[in-house]
Parts: structure tokens; C-alpha cells; sequence
């Protein structure tokens, strides 16, 4: 660390660097940990974040973005990564706003799923349109969150420091208060940029985890923790020499 700061870098205020003025290249640095967990440890868990919803696509949105509070995707040239063509079960809308085909739905359904609501997800060029389907919107919102959301410029994003993917904590007795359900939404609003609508990151039981898993759906998580402290931060954050 002596060396980078040596170098005439400097640490960033958070991972969301500041440039240096314009046209220049910034001198701040930051540093990510990384949090990985074993199945056992993610079966564990009580709640999830979803943190990819999907295997291949992310659906545009329009000019609109909402319409009579549903999401308006963009249908033109939308493809799949994998170059097979159309052929979604789930996916994104919007950086983040999950659908969900009716076969899906049904299985949810079917799965006694709590808590799950849905709002049609609407096409802005209805010539191109792929079809049904139907954005999660769950009927619940989850308490005030522990983990603080930090607000820079056009984002809003929840802030872990340098720990990811960012782990949502809650206090467990505002969580229980809230009866049985399979999703929610977070009470924040963090959208990828503050011109977008309607991001709220989805939080999910650990029963949905396993109906998912069961369908075959790919679905990437961040454990939710409860009653848990803050992360503590490595010796490198606080000192140039590590502890003896």
C-alpha cells in the first residue's frame, strides 16, 4: 500500500471513483474483496438478494420506462447472447426489474410461492413484441435496511465498502414482523442511474432458491444477514504494515 501511495495515488472515498478533473485520468484507487460461499453455507441462509436473474439477455427499456406502472421494454433487435435466438423463461428488464415467462409463473404458482405479485411487462413496439410475460412485483416491502445506500452523482447503489457482492442486513425482528413471504422488494430505491424507474433489488426466500433451483432457472444470489454487524474492514484499510 506504501508503494501505490508512493506513487502519488490516493484511496478513493468509495468504489465509485471521483475523477481528477476533466479530460484526466483519476489517481485514486480502490480495493474489492471479493465474498464467495459454499453450497452448504448459501443453504444456510434465510433470505437471498438476487443478483443475476437469467442466463443470457437483458431486455432495453423504451423512452417511456413505465406505462400505468408497468415496465415498457424495447422489442427491437432483441436477441440472446448465445445467438440462438429468443427463447427466454426469465430475464432482466431495465438493469435489474425481473420477468418471468407464464410457464414460469405458473410453476411459482403451482410451488405455493408467497408474497409473489406480477405486472405485465409492456412491449413499446408491439410488432416486434416476443410475447408474455410478466414482471416480478412482489406485495411486500422489506424494512429499512442496515446496509446504507450511497448516493454519488446519478447513482444510488447500496454501499458494503470494499466487500462484494454487497450483502443487505436487516434486524430480524422487523423481518419476522412481516409474516411468512417468498420475495419482497427492498425498500430503497437504487437504481443503475437515477433516471431509470422503478429498481428495487429483489429479496428472496430461501424456499424461492430452491424452486428456482428445481426448474433449472440460473439464478445468482447474495446471502441477506440478520442481526449481523457491519463487515470488518482488513488491516490494509487502517495501516501500511500488517499486524504482528
Amino acid at each position: 500500500m506504501s508503494l501505490v501511495k508512493d506513487s502519488g495515488w490516493r484511496p478513493a472515498p468509495h468504489y465509485l471513483r471521483d475523477g481528477d478533473g476533466e479530460g484526466e485520468r483519476t489517481k485514486q484507487f480502490t480495493v474489492k474483496i471479493t465474498n464467495t460461499y459454499s453450497g452448504a453455507e448459501m443453504d444456510e441462509f434465510r433470505f437471498f438478494t438476487v443478483e443475476q436473474w437469467g442466463e443470457h439477455w437483458v431486455v432495453g427499456t423504451s423512452g417511456e420506462g413505465m406505462r400505468d406502472g408497468c415496465m415498457v421494454g424495447r422489442a427491437a433487435g432483441v436477441g440472446d447472447e448465445s445467438g440462438e435466438g429468443w427463447d427466454q423463461k426469465i430475464g432482466y428488464v431495465a438493469y435489474g426489474n425481473c420477468f418471468v415467462h407464464p410457464s414460469i409463473r405458473k410453476a411459482f404458482t403451482e410451488a405455493g410461492l408467497q408474497g409473489l405479485g406480477y405486472r405485465p411487462l409492456l412491449w413499446s413496439d408491439p410488432e416486434n413484441a416476443k410475447g408474455e410475460y410478466w414482471q416480478l412485483f412482489p406485495d411486500v416491502r422489506m424494512p429499512l435496511c442496515l446496509t446504507p445506500v450511497l448516493d454519488h452523482e446519478d447513482r444510488l447503489c447500496f454501499d458494503d465498502g470494499p466487500f462484494n457482492p454487497v450483502e443487505l442486513r436487516y434486524r430480524s425482528a422487523e423481518v419476522a414482523a412481516l409474516g411468512e413471504f417468498d420475495a419482497a422488494f427492498a425498500l430503497e430505491e437504487t437504481p443503475v442511474f437515477k433516471s431509470l424507474e422503478g429498481k428495487h433489488k429483489l429479496i428472496v426466500s430461501q424456499r424461492f432458491r430452491q424452486v428456482c433451483k428445481h426448474l433449472g432457472l440460473v439464478v445468482d444470489y447474495s446471502p441477506v444477514r440478520l442481526d449481523a454487524p457491519p463487515p470488518e474492514l482488513p488491516w490494509f484499510f487502517h495501516s501500511d504494515t500488517p499486524p504482528v
